[in-house]
């Protein structure tokens, strides 16, 4: 419910912009590219059920407050307009840095359970691929009934009502959260326990490649350091000696795009006009697509590979997203190609004639918003397929004792590329240059599509998605099944 109202409630402490949406996730964004690793290497650190407590414990803690921050400015709106615009500032700033506490616990949160948890959890790596999908399942359903209910909540009722709505929902439903994770962790002894780094080393000796020697390098300068610097130092290192580097990039990429349901393009569609009860609709509808999509990619999976069901993904997203490449000449579309924004005026710039216009008329059309949605609600279902893939070539192909440092270093390139994204909004915040960003947008997606497409010609020799496939996950199979007689692997 918090990622879907964030944006809404940032739009409605500034109506004429989406400053302080942008600003909100490029804050966000470099305070998780900066983190991302030491968070990484915390986690590697750390006992499991410990962390899992710690980063819930924050996440709901941080939510809970900054609702109830939103409830007070709301309440108290008229009183602090009229003060002085300091104080105002100050407003949106605590709301914006404690949403970006709750980001970091969020980002710890998903790579305890979604990169490490699973895959301790998981037999063999056909479990493991069933798994990724019923657990992403569980999240878009969650993107279903959140959706509807804060929006209706938000149409129907007030924006205090639903903030105070969130806030009590955070602290309940943080003790269930505790009670199952709990139970999870003491009925699988497994996670009790984390690979040593010098077990490993013994273990493997005989048959480590020249890629896990240079891992236990960095793991031994990690380490005997334990200051920032140097966490993020080798973090980085570590990522990108990983066979998968490409398709970690390929999947980073995905995130330099508005052609999704984050704060920016909900924003945008209710600044044309959609309401929140309807936004949360199309959310639902697109949580639905993706569901289809993580039920489709196990089956997938077993029959071509998951390298090749990578590419399929990919293809998928970037077919269906031209619809919103489309959208951004059709009826109804605000997009003009000279156009600037200065402050929370508007000003347009039309064969050198400057204008300022107190309102600007919208195209009663519906047409350019109703393609854009169409578009990236249909581009779910290969979006979650692609992510699915990644993610768990991420899972198998890195090594127990590396996954939060790799995961948290993957992260911060996601982030990268969403502060990028932000930074482009920033420059051009107005509905007008909307159109831009859908162009951008897509032209990152088709680079994402392409340097997946190394890494399948790495691992396949080709990027045809037809003709005989490799299966690259034999090495994870033997980790997750055999770990205890490395004499096996071969």
């Amino acid at each position: 419910m918090w990622s879907f109202s964030v944006g809404l409630y940032l739009v409605m402490l500034d109506k004429s912009s989406l400053r302080l949406t942008a600003i909100y996730g490029l804050t966000s964004c470099i305070s998780l590219i900066i983190f991302g690793a030491p968070i990484g290497r915390w986690i590697d650190r750390t006992n499991r059920l410990h962390a899992a407590r710690t980063a819930l414990l924050l996440q709901n803690t941080f939510v809970a407050i900054c609702a109830s921050v939103l409830v007070l400015s709301s309440y108290y709106e008229d009183r602090i307009k009229k003060m002085e615009a300091i104080y105002e500032e100050l407003t949106h700033w605590a709301v914006i840095c404690l949403a970006v506490l709750a980001d970091l616990a969020s980002a710890a949160s998903r790579i305890i359970i979604g990169k490490d948890w699973i895959v301790v959890i998981s037999k063999n790596s056909h479990h493991l691929a069933y798994m990724n999908a019923m657990a992403r399942r569980i999240d878009l359903t969650s993107l279903i009934c959140a959706p509807i209910i804060t929006g209706q909540l938000m149409t129907y009722t007030s924006m205090v009502i639903t903030a105070i709505f969130i806030a009590v929902w955070n602290l309940v439903s943080m003790f269930v959260e505790f009670f199952l994770i709990s139970k999870l962790y003491y009925s699988t002894p497994a996670l009790a326990t984390k690979k040593s780094f010098k077990k490993r080393v013994a273990s493997f000796a005989s048959s480590l490649s020249r890629n896990a020697v240079v891992q236990a390098q960095i793991r031994a300068e990690d380490d005997n350091s334990s200051n920032l610097f140097a966490s993020f130092f080798n973090g980085w290192k570590l990522y990108f000696q990983q066979n998968v580097v490409f398709a970690g990039l390929g999947l980073a990429c995905l995130y330099m795009t508005v052609l999704g349901f984050d704060s920016i393009t909900q924003g945008y569609a209710n600044q044309q006009g959609v309401s929140a009860a309807v936004l949360g609709g199309i959310s639902a509808v697109g949580a639905v697509v993706g569901i289809l999509g993580t039920l489709v990619y196990p089956r997938l999976r077993d029959r071509i590979g998951i390298e090749r069901t990578g590419l399929y993904g990919f293809f998928m997203e970037v077919a269906c997203l031209t619809l919103c490449i489309v959208s951004v000449w059709m009826p109804g579309s605000p997009f003009e190609a000279v156009y600037w924004c200065y402050d929370k005026k508007t000003f347009e710039m039309q064969n050198s004639t400057s204008v300022i216009k107190e309102e600007i008329k919208k195209d009663e059309s519906y047409t350019s918003i109703a393609l854009l949605m169409t578009g990236i609600v249909t581009a779910r279902f290969g979006l979650w397929m692609a992510d699915l893939t990644v993610n768990q070539l991420l899972q198998e192909e890195v090594a127990e004792e590396y996954r939060g440092a790799v995961n948290g270093v993957q992260n911060s390139i996601n982030m990268v590329m969403n502060m990028l994204k932000f930074i482009l909004v920033v420059s051009f915040p107005c509905h007008q240059t909307f159109g831009y960003l859908i162009i951008v947008s897509f032209a990152f997606i088709c680079i994402g599509w392409f340097l997946y497409c190394i890494y399948s010609y790495k691992m396949r020799g080709h990027i045809s998605p037809f003709g005989k496939h490799h299966f690259s996950t034999s090495e994870t199979e033997r980790r997750l099944t055999d770990n205890d007689n490395p004499e096996q692997q071969t």
